[in-house]
């Protein structure tokens, strides 16, 4: 990713997400990246979907679901790997972020099906662990969905 345009903003995303500063996230570099070329900040997101820090996973999701990917390839591999997410993290953040991308592309006309069948298990699986209050209370764009 050396010499990327968005190393100015894929690295301090990463870094703040190690340090929780959530408002630098959500009100500085967040937006700066959805500006960016969707296609490119998805493809460097997708480099760190499984890092060991669930704060680093919790940021992926999250500005995947903000970016507009126009290219089949990358937003088939980005579903991919927000399902995978969805279905299998073992934190509830990174997880419901990931359902929220998901939520966002349910329609797709090849991935649909798949996606309508992870976020069913996701689900169940959100009441099964308890995570239900807590994902309505932290991230709303779930709140309808998990009722």
């Amino acid at each position: 990713m050396e010499g990327d345009p968005q190393d100015k903003f894929i690295l301090p995303l990463l870094d703040a997400a190690r340090q929780e500063d959530w408002k630098k996230i959500d009100e500085e570099l967040i937006p700066q990246l959805v500006e960016m070329d969707g296609d490119q900040v998805s493809v460097a997101l997708l480099k760190h979907v499984l890092d060991e820090d669930p704060n680093i996973r919790d940021v992926v999701a999250s500005t995947l679901s903000g970016i507009t990917i126009t290219s089949e390839l990358v937003k088939g591999k980005t579903i991919e790997a927000m399902v995978d997410m969805t279905d299998a993290d073992p934190g509830k953040f990174p997880a419901g972020r990931a359902a929220v991308f998901l939520l966002q592309n349910q329609n797709d006309e090849k991935a649909g099906p798949l996606i309508k069948q992870t976020l069913g298990i996701f689900k169940h699986r959100a009441s099964i662990e308890n995570w239900t209050k807590e994902l309505h209370r932290e991230i709303p764009e779930l709140r309808d969905f998990l009722k």
